[in-house]
């Protein structure tokens, strides 16, 4: 469910296929090329509606952002919309074919914790950009495999006891 999907972006006044890909770092479209790239810090929120909350749902924004689309999009089940609301006001709007809405939802999951708090304003700082560079590059290892290590580094007696209760708990902290 994760990586890359195929949906329609409702582009001003025009439907455009394209793909869609979220990452760590934001989520982008494109069709051969690069379209549009989002960072996640400039997200405010991400709604998932079904097939009729396009009709019941629009408002000035998605007016101009749909155009004449908006009120003659077609209803069809079997897919889901997300709307997705950007720091500066604006909107996009993702039709998913062959998903329901607690599917988009879920794709979204993950990102939340990564979207711009509503009180927050400009770019992200220069350490925020650290951080998110610093977790694209790091590698992913396996949070079992962490403690194995750390168990064998106290065992070593390499750590104290405390430092490896430390570095558990942050690890546990991590996957929860």
């Amino acid at each position: 469910m994760f990586g890359m999907h195929d949906v329609v972006w409702y582009d001003g006044e025009r439907e455009r296929e394209v793909t869609l890909q979220l990452t760590s770092a934001g989520l982008e479209l494109s069709k051969f090329k690069s379209i549009r790239k989002d960072p996640w810090y400039t997200v405010l929120d991400v709604e998932a509606g079904g097939p009729d909350s396009l009709q019941k749902r629009i408002t000035a924004t998605r007016l101009l952002a749909l155009g004449p689309l908006a009120l003659a999009a077609r209803k069809k089940t079997g897919e889901a919309f997300a709307y997705v609301d950007f720091k500066d006001g604006s909107q996009m709007v993702l039709k998913f074919d062959k998903m329901s809405e607690p599917q988009v939802r879920a794709l979204f999951a993950p990102y939340r914790g990564s979207f711009a708090k509503p009180n927050q304003s400009g770019s992200p700082t220069v350490s925020e950009l650290e951080a998110m560079d610093a977790a694209d590059a790091a590698p992913k290892v396996d949070p079992l495999d962490r403690l194995k290590k750390l168990a064998e580094l106290r065992d070593a007696g390499i750590l104290t006891e405390d430092e490896f209760a430390a570095q558990k708990a942050k690890i546990l902290q991590d996957l929860a």
